[in-house]
C-alpha cells in the first residue's frame, strides 16, 4: 500500500477542532484506520520468529521487524544472545530483562519512559511487565543497577538509576566461582513511569498526559547527544505509539502550525507492527 499523494491528512491548528468533529460524526477516524491496516505488514520478522527466541516475546503476534529491531552484541559468541524484542520500546519479559539492561548500556540510552503499571486487578489478573528495575542494588547479567531516588507524583513516578557495567573475574584461590568487578564506567539513567493509562483504555484527563509529553521531550532534548530514549508499555504498540504519535503532533504544531496523524501513524507502522493498536 502506497503512502496517499495527496495532503488532506494534513490540518491546520486553526481548524483542527472543526475538522475533527466532522471526521468523529461521519466516522471519518475508522476508514483512516482501515488504510493503516496492512501498513508494514510484509516487512520480515525472521530473528524474532526463531523458535529459540519465542520466550523472549511477550505477545507471541507482536515482533519486531528485522530492519528495525535493536541488535545487542553476542555475549561469549552466543549467535541467540544478539536478539531482543524492542525498537527501543518493548516491556521486557523476566526472560530478556538482562538483555533490557544491556541493550541499556550499550545504546547509552538516558531516559526510559514507561507507561503501564505492573500489573492490573481488574475483572481480570493481568501481569503487563514485570519489574525489571531493583529498590536498593542489583545485578542483571553484567549490569549493575542502584536505584538511587524515587520520586512519587499523582501521575507519574520519576526515578533515578547508576549503572555499572561489571566484569567477571575468576578467583585464584576458587576456580569454580567468579567475582564481579565494576569497570570504571558510571551512568546515570532517568525513569519515567506514568501511572495513570489502564491497559485498553484511555487515561482519565488529557492534560496530565500532555504535561508528561512535554516534560519527556525537555529530558530528551537535553540527552539529545547521547543514545535513544526507550519508551515502552505492555506491548510496545498501542499506549506506546499513541504517545509517540502525540509528541510528533506536538513539535509539528509548534514548527509548522499543522498536524498529520495519518501519515505520523503511517510512518510508525513502517518501524513496528500494530503501533496505535487501536482507535
Amino acid at each position: 500500500m502506497a503512502l496517499r499523494k495527496d495532503c488532506h491528512s494534513l490540518i491546520s491548528v486553526s481548524s483542527f477542532q472543526l475538522i475533527f468533529e466532522q471526521k468523529q460524526k461521519s466516522k471519518a477516524f475508522h476508514e483512516e484506520f482501515e488504510e493503516l491496516k496492512e501498513v508494514g505488514n510484509s516487512h520480515p520478522k525472521i530473528e524474532a520468529e526463531l523458535p529459540v527466541n519465542a520466550l523472549k516475546n511477550r505477545y507471541p503476534h507482536i515482533l519486531p521487524y528485522d530492519h528495525s529491531r535493536v541488535k545487542l552484541t553476542l555475549m561469549n559468541g552466543d549467535l541467540n544472545s544478539g536478539y531482543i524484542n524492542a525498537n527501543y520500546i518493548a516491556a521486557p519479559t523476566p526472560l530478556s530483562i538482562h538483555d533490557f539492561w544491556r541493550m541499556i548500556w550499550e545504546q547509552k540510552v538516558k531516559n526510559i519512559v514507561m507507561l503501564t503499571v505492573c500489573e492490573e486487578k481488574g475483572k481480570y489478573y493481568c501481569i503487563l511487565c514485570d519489574q525489571y528495575w531493583p529498590s536498593g542494588s542489583a545485578l542483571y547479567g553484567p549490569i549493575t543497577v542502584c536505584c538511587i531516588k524515587e520520586l512519587p507524583g499523582k501521575d507519574w513516578i520519576t526515578r533515578h538509576f547508576k549503572l555499572n557495567h561489571v566484569i567477571a573475574k575468576l578467583s585464584i584461590a576458587k576456580t569454580d566461582l567468579c567475582n564481579y568487578v565494576a569497570d570504571s564506567q558510571v551512568r546515570h539513567v532517568s525513569h519515567l513511569h506514568y501511572t495513570r493509562w489502564p491497559d485498553r483504555g484511555i487515561p482519565e484527563s488529557p492534560a496530565p498526559l500532555v504535561n508528561f509529553v512535554l516534560m519527556m521531550r525537555k529530558m530528551m532534548e537535553a540527552a539529545k547527544y547521547c543514545g535513544p530514549t526507550v519508551l515502552h508499555c505492555s506491548a510496545g504498540v498501542g499506549r506506546t505509539g499513541t504517545l509517540i504519535a502525540l509528541d510528533v503532533a506536538l513539535q509539528q504544531m509548534r514548527a509548522e502550525s499543522c498536524v498529520d496523524v495519518f501519515s505520523t501513524v503511517y510512518q510508525m507502522r513502517l518501524s513496528r507492527y500494530l503501533m496505535v493498536q487501536t482507535v
